[in-house]
């Protein structure tokens, strides 16, 4: 079953003739540059909101960044709900830092998402 951010973004796309892969696929080389341009503007824009302290515009660019991200993996053809729960599962097994503030650690043994993701998606 796909998240309904999925079916939103896969229907935004059929509007608007972007690519909507049903299993996991290479766009073109001109679909790859403007997915990363797209996550680029947004991340640029959300760093933006945040330095300014903005809680409205750190919503919007929140979501314009999911939206372009999720984008991809819809023109990718990879599902949502199968790479969220792999990835969740690993940055689970992540430790605390000793830091106050600071990102979850790898510990010692800590396995990358990446063999089960190529796994559950067929090969890649």
């Amino acid at each position: 079953m796909r998240w309904r951010v999925e079916r939103d973004v896969r229907r935004f796309h059929k509007k608007f003739g972007h690519p909507t892969a049903k299993r996991p696929t290479l766009p073109s080389p001109e679909w790859r540059e403007l997915r990363k341009s797209l996550i680029l503007e947004e991340a640029g824009e959300l760093a933006e909101a945040l330095e300014a302290g903005n809680m409205m515009k750190i919503a919007r660019e929140c979501v314009d960044v999911i939206y372009v991200t999720v984008g991809t993996l819809v023109a990718y053809g990879l599902p949502l709900s199968v790479c969220w729960r792999i990835v969740h599962n690993a940055n689970m097994r992540k430790v605390p830092s000793d830091l106050l503030v600071s990102k979850p650690l790898k510990p010692a043994g800590w396995v990358e998402p990446d063999r089960l993701l190529k796994r559950k998606l067929g090969g890649l």
